[in-house]
Parts: C-alpha cells; sequence; structure tokens
C-alpha cells in the first residue's frame, strides 16, 4: 500500500465546515449517506462503506453509482446490496461484512461470498455492529499503518421529531429537517429516508459507544498492527480518552518542515541578495542530496509594503544559483505592509516610540509570521538573516530534528556566548528556531498567552524587551504556588519549549570583541551538531569573505583559520597616533544630537588624519593601508568602577563600508571594553549599540569608529547623526 495513512469520517456535526479537499493528501473512508454532500462539493473518499439494512436500502442506488463510476476505489458493505444490485458480486473491490464472520457467511452461502480471515475482524463480542466501528476495523484490515477518526461525535438525538418509528427500531423520515442536530449538513437525512435507531435499548441505549469500547480491547487482545488515533475532541472518544488524541492537520500533515522564513525589512535587502549567493555555495548549500521525501519552501518576508523591484530582485538571484533553487520546493517573497510607526527597531532607549516598544517591528513581524503560517503543515524554520551556515546540509539537519519532534511547540538555542545575561533570560531560546505553526493549541497559545503578555509587559514594566525572551521572562521569575498564573501556564506548556545545538545564539556585544573566525573554528571543531550560527559579525564576515574569491573558487571557512588569533585588542585612542590628532568640537551643535546623563559629560571629538570635517556631522574619509582609521568621541564620567554603560551611535555612509565600533576606556589607564563590526550599507542610518560593565575607575571613556574596509574607491562621506553614552539600566534582552 502506498499510503499508509487513512482518515475514517464520521458524520456527525463536528465536521460543520470542514473542508475535505484537505484529506486530499491521504487516503480516507466516508460512509453512509454523506455522498450527497460529496457530489456538492466534487470531493470523493477513497473507500466507502454502509452497514445498515435500512440505509442500503434508501440508498442502493447511490451506493452502486458510486461503485461502478470509479468514484470510490473500494465499498464495504452488507449482502444485502445484492438484492438490488446482484452484479456488483462480480466486483473485486467490492468487501462484505459477511467474508470476515464464518457465521454470518454461511447465512449468506446461496451469495457465493467467500470467507476472509482478518486478525482486525476477529471480535469478542459480534453483536456490537456498528458501520463507524466497522469501517475502522476495515481500514485495519486494508493494512493502513495509522488511522485518524473525525466526525464520529457519538451524540446522537435518537428519534428528531422529522422521524416517525415504523416497526421496531425502523425509522423513515416524514419531511426533511430544517436543522439536523446529528449530521454536518441538514441535507444528509431527506424526506422517504430509512434508517434504524442508532442506539437500541437492546444494546443498553450505547450500542455505538459500546463498539468502539469493543474495538479499542479487539485491537490489544488481537494485536494489530495499526495505530488508532481520535481527531475529535468534540467526541465521546476524547471524553473517555478510548483513543489517544492527534489533531487532524498534524495527522495529514506530509510535510513536517513546511517553510523556512526569513524575516526581514528592506533596508537587509542587500544581505539578503549575499545570502542566496552565500548559499549556493557547496561547502554551505542547504541539502546535500537527503532523499526526503518532500522540499519546503524558502519564503522571504518583508515587513514593509510590496516592492515589485525587490521582488524581482530575489527571484533573479535565486534564479541564477546554480544549487540552492534545487533545495527547496518554491521561492516566495511575502510583504506585511506595516505602517511606519510599527515597523521599527529602536536601539536608543531614550527616544520616543509610537509602537510596540524599541523593537516594535521585529515583534510584531514575527507574531504576524506565526498567524500567517498558521494553515501550514507542521513547522516552520525562522532564520533571521544574520543567522550564518557552517557546514552543508543545514537545511537536511532541520528537517531530521522536525521529523523526529512529536511534542515540541518551540525548538530553538539557548544563549552560548560570552555576554553577561539577567537571570531572567537564563533559559530564553533565541528566535532564531523551529516553530509549529501547524498545531492550533501553539497558535492559540501565541494569540491569547505569547503576545498578551508581551504588550503588557511592554507597556507596565519594560519597554525594551522582545519576544523571543518574554516566555523565558516571565516564567523564571513565576512562583510555584496554585494561583500564579505564570507558574501554571509553565506547568501547561513547559515541555513544549526545546533546545538544541544545531544553531548556536552567539550574537552578545562581548561576542562581538572575538574575531568571528576563531568562534567558528571553534565551533566547527568542538560542536559537530552545530550547522548554524546567529549574530551579525559573523553575516559580515561571510559576505566579506565570499566577495574575496574568485568566480571560480569556492568558498570554504578553513581556508580563513589560519592566523586566526584572538584579535581581542581594541584600539587605543592615543597609541601611535598623537601626531595627527586633532581636537574637533567640544560642545554640542544644532545638527548633531549628543545625548548624555547625569555624571556623564560629553568632552570632545577627537580623529586622526584619515577624517576631515565637512560640516557639524559629515565628514570625508579617505582610506589607506594603515592598521588603524580612527574617530573618537570623548565622554567625562564621575565613575566607572563596576559600572554598565550603554554607548550608541547612527552612521549613514555613500559607498559601503565595514567598521569596528567599540566602547573603552580613554587615557592610558589599563584599556577594558567591547566593540562591534559590522558593515554599513549606502544611505541607510544605522545605529550601533556597544555596551560594557567596567572593572576599573576611569576618568573618561569613548566610542570609537576605526573603519577596517571600504567596497569601492578610497573616499566616503560619512554622516554621523548621533552618539550617546548612559549608564544602562537593569539588563533586558
Amino acid at each position: 500500500m502506498i499510503n499508509k495513512k487513512v482518515v475514517v469520517i464520521g458524520n456527525g456535526p463536528s465536521l460543520k465546515g470542514f473542508d475535505f479537499h484537505k484529506l486530499s493528501q491521504v487516503d480516507s473512508i466516508g460512509m453512509n449517506a454523506a455522498y450527497r454532500y460529496w457530489e456538492k462539493i466534487n470531493w470523493y473518499p477513497t473507500h466507502y462503506t454502509c452497514l445498515d439494512d435500512q440505509l442500503i436500502e434508501t440508498h442502493a442506488d447511490a451506493i452502486n453509482e458510486l461503485i461502478v463510476s470509479g468514484k470510490v476505489k473500494t465499498a464495504f458493505l452488507i449482502a444485502k446490496i445484492l438484492d438490488y444490485h446482484p452484479d456488483l458480486i462480480k466486483r473485486k473491490n467490492v468487501f462484505y461484512l459477511e467474508s470476515f464472520h464464518k457465521v454470518r457467511q454461511q447465512r449468506e452461502s446461496h451469495r457465493n461470498i467467500p470467507y476472509i480471515s482478518s486478525t482486525p475482524f476477529r471480535e469478542s463480542d459480534s453483536s456490537k455492529v456498528t458501520t463507524g466501528a466497522y469501517a475502522v476495523r476495515y481500514a485495519a484490515h486494508l493494512e493502513y499503518e495509522e488511522i485518524s477518526i473525525i466526525g464520529v461525535d457519538l451524540r446522537y438525538v435518537e428519534i428528531i421529531p422529522e422521524a416517525n418509528q415504523t416497526d421496531g427500531i425502523k425509522l423513515v423520515m416524514n419531511s426533511t429537517p430544517k436543522d439536523n442536530p446529528n449530521y454536518f449538513f441538514d441535507g444528509y437525512q431527506q424526506k422517504g429516508d430509512k434508517f434504524n435507531i442508532p442506539n437500541p435499548s437492546a444494546h443498553d441505549g450505547n450500542l455505538h459507544e459500546s463498539a468502539f469500547d469493543l474495538l479499542a480491547n479487539d485491537m490489544i487482545q488481537f494485536d494489530w498492527k495499526s495505530r488508532i488515533y481520535n481527531s475529535n475532541k468534540e467526541s465521546i472518544l476524547w471524553d473517555k480518552g478510548i483513543f489517544p488524541y492527534l489533531d487532524i492537520y498534524k495527522y495529514i500533515s506530509k510535510r513536517k518542515l513546511s517553510a523556512v522564513v526569513v524575516p526581514t525589512t528592506t533596508s537587509e535587502l542587500s544581505s539578503v541578495l549575499k545570502n542566496i549567493i552565500a548559499w549556493d555555495q557547496p561547502n554551505l548549500i542547504p541539502s546535500v542530496g537527503k532523499k526526503h521525501a518532500y522540499k519546503p519552501d524558502l519564503i522571504f518576508a518583508f515587513s514593509s509594503e510590496e516592492n515589485i523591484e525587490t521582488i524581482n530582485r530575489i527571484k533573479n538571484a535565486f534564479a541564477a544559483t546554480q544549487y540552492l533553487q534545487k533545495c527547496f520546493n518554491k521561492l516566495d517573497v511575502i510583504f506585511l505592509n506595516f505602517s511606519s510607526n510599527i515597523d521599527y527597531y529602536e536601539k536608543n532607549y531614550d527616544s520616543n516610540i509610537s509602537g510596540e516598544g524599541y523593537k516594535s517591528g521585529p515583534n510584531e513581524q514575527f507574531f504576524n509570521l506565526i498567524n500567517y503560517f498558521s494553515s501550514s503543515e507542521e513547522f516552520i524554520f525562522y532564520m533571521e538573516t544574520d543567522c550564518v551556515p557552517i557546514r552543508q546540509g543545514w537545511l537536511d539537519r532541520i528537517i531530521e530534528l522536525a521529523e523526529g519532534d512529536q511534542e515540541s511547540w518551540i525548538i530553538g538555542s539557548y544563549y552560548k556566548g560570552i555576554d553577561k545575561i539577567s537571570d531572567d533570560f537564563f533559559l530564553h531560546l533565541n528566535g532564531n528556531a523551529l516553530y509549529r505553526t501547524g498545531d492550533r493549541d501553539f497558535i492559540k497559545f501565541t494569540n491569547e498567552f505569547w503576545q498578551p503578555s508581551l504588550h503588557e509587559m511592554i507597556k507596565n514594566k519594560d519597554a525594551r524587551i522582545a519576544y523571543d525572551c518574554l516566555l523565558s521572562s516571565v516564567f523564571s521569575q513565576s512562583k510555584s504556588s496554585e494561583g500564579n498564573k505564570y507558574w501554571n501556564i509553565f506547568q501547561q506548556v513547559g515541555h513544549r519549549l526545546r533546545a538544541t545545538e544545531i544553531i548556536q545564539n552567539i550574537s552578545g556585544s562581548a561576542d562581538q570583541t572575538k574575531n568571528p573566525l576563531t568562534t567558528i573554528q571553534s565551533i566547527i571543531t568542538t560542536s559537530p551538531q552545530t550547522y548554524i550560527v546567529h549574530g551579525g559579525h559573523f553575516m559580515a564576515t561571510l559576505h566579506e569573505k565570499i566577495a574575496l574569491l574568485n568566480k571560480d573558487q569556492n568558498f570554504s571557512w578553513r581556508k580563513f583559520f589560519s592566523n586566526t588569533g584572538d584579535n581581542n585588542v581594541l584600539a587605543d585612542s592615543t597609541h601611535g597616533i598623537d601626531p595627527n590628532l586633532n581636537t574637533i568640537r567640544t560642545e554640542k551643535t544644532d545638527d548633531l544630537q549628543i545625548n548624555t546623563k547625569p555624571g556623564i559629560n560629553f568632552l570632545k571629538v577627537i580623529s586622526d588624519s584619515h577624517f576631515t570635517e565637512l560640516s557639524p556631522n559629515l565628514w570625508k574619509y579617505n582610506h589607506s593601508n594603515a592598521p588603524q582609521k580612527l574617530w573618537i568621541a570623548v565622554f567625562n564620567t564621575s565613575f566607572t568602577k563596576e559600572r554598565e554603560y550603554n554607548s550608541s551611535i547612527t552612521l549613514e555612509t555613500d559607498t559601503e563600508i565595514f567598521v569596528s565600533v567599540s566602547l573603552g576606556r580613554n587615557g592610558n589607564s589599563e584599556y577594558e571594553g567591547d566593540l562591534r563590526q559590522m558593515t554599513i550599507f549606502p544611505n541607510k542610518p544605522q545605529t550601533i549599540t556597544v555596551n560594557h560593565k567596567f572593572k576599573y575607575s576611569h576618568s573618561s571613556i569613548k566610542i570609537q569608529i576605526d573603519i577596517l574596509s571600504i567596497k569601492e574607491g578610497i573616499e566616503a562621506q560619512l554622516k554621523i547623526n548621533s552618539y550617546s553614552i548612559i549608564e544602562a539600566k537593569e539588563s533586558s534582552c
């Protein structure tokens, strides 16, 4: 059998509004008079069954038509159908209840119905026969490995007002009900239809429920090979826990990993295009020929309004790849159409904000995309642009991780860097992760708890918090008491949050003071299960190194591992360049924002000969091969020992440059500080923040820019729109 899964479809009201076309991914067994609905939607199940003698009498011609027209592949019926269509006995795809029980078969010996020995039809009580329960036995007989049951509610109104009892348990419809409480569509029963009382008194009024109790018992007693799931929470099967529950959408899913989703902004388009080039490198390609049953989609999700040029540039870059386009089912570019008062990421925590916190754009983008993909088959992998592959086959490994997981909602990475983080975020899973968006309970958790809790914290406690830090924050602060809201939620969902080593989050400020190549070399050597690292400094290094390759060269991290000593020595503002330093400014001007707090006073700007001032916030830069090209803003401080400071500087350039920005002590005392390296793209103001907790006392500290490389030419115009140093508040994520 090609398809190992089948869905047994009852006809209860729980199926109202269900899209039967979604079952096209698996085989299915439908029953009784539901063909009236199938005709309307032009959809038919793989198999059909009807074991009610009164229904056979009413619907014999329609059942025959289903079979002879080929609308169903097989049918499972009772011998009474042969009273109306005797030629069906010649069809090998029609099976009869009487075939599976010797006594019943002998009663119908005149019809030449063959006897079939079948384990699923071994019964510890042969009197409990219903079409629903025996449809499940039929599925097991057909050797389906997994069987899901939907629409079997078992909550019958025994005799509805439109039905009359005629003889014993027989009923007939006097009129067509306008609202039938027993079925998922009102036209299921029509005037003149004959049928039996669902649960006659001879079976203590619970025939259907007893039939499934018996089925569950026989499955264990006679050692069936099939696994049975109830996929209906509105059923008595759910109330009694007769079978394990499995959501129908998860059951029918073929792709465990629906898509790799890259959340991004228009300002990151250059990085997106460079990543496409990088992912096409043989040593970094997502998939290396492993035969999966499917391929996920690759989706770039922009927060902004739709832009045709952006779509075309991405699609053209993807079409130009040699290997990458073979790794995915399709490429798509989507836009969320955020307004500017939501779509921002403000790194200056003294700024006025209009949206949901300082990280409004990324926060709202995440929740919008989780809901956007709520109809996906199972997982999506959320992968920001600064996630960098360090090995080929990273998509293969993510697919394997998704396929091997049965219950997690989030599978991500703990922080693996050297920064000190707040205890509140000790167990935070980074946002670059697998999310089970196909799970309706996860979507409900996201919409009813996660997002509202984030908005509440932003409004009342900490506007700096990011979506991926919220869960760690509220759960770590919860107290293990019965009435504690967060503790109660954690008890319900804690097992759904899982860490993995496939991706390592090393994106802290201190991490960026280390040579990225040194870090990658260490991970490749010591962490064979890691395939992706997260951090902007890794992305900048990858793009820089790939740009150095000739067309006939392939990228390899190992090519750059020689002489990768830890260049963790930050430049000193006075070492070796004193003769060329000039005092430029000692006070704030109208064109330049210099933000300070009590105890921190802006003192001056000093620069070397590579910088020429054109206006208060505009500089001409001339590149050279000198070891350092420095621009420095110095601030006086009253006290730095054991205190943490945050620095921020906003840069804009007319050509692409690669810079190192540091926050450190100024003067001749023992040096300490942190730095970040990143690419500044043309005509896009970019804010760089660097944090450091000082061990010692210093009379002044500095923000320092060192331009490491320039993409084209030797000149650039550099706007320095604002810079500030403030004492840090309690650490946030």
